[in-house]
């Protein structure tokens, strides 16, 4: 419980975040209050995540369906989410 909060205030990105240690570090993030944006390249396994993560949260969690290897899509994906939310500190 000491974890609790720490993070308020703070966006994290979470590449590989949809399954195994990634969502696991996704949901501590989210659990410290963090809001999470999760980045991989299956949707509906994203999408399941980022809900799953969200709910037993309380934390805002977003899936971005990206393939980090592409400089491109990368560089866009964090244009949007300064976009949306000022700010990537993790």
């Amino acid at each position: 419980k000491a974890m609790d909060r720490l993070l308020e205030g703070q966006v994290a990105i979470v590449t590989g975040g949809t399954a195994g240690i990634g969502k696991a570090i996704a949901q501590r993030l989210a659990l410290a209050g963090s809001a999470v944006v999760l980045f991989g390249t299956h949707a509906q396994r994203g999408e399941a995540a980022a809900s799953e993560i969200g709910q037993s949260s309380g934390r805002s969690v977003h899936f971005v369906n990206v393939d980090v290897a592409q400089t491109a899509a990368v560089e866009n994906a964090i244009k949007g989410i300064l976009e949306a939310f000022g700010q990537v500190d993790i």
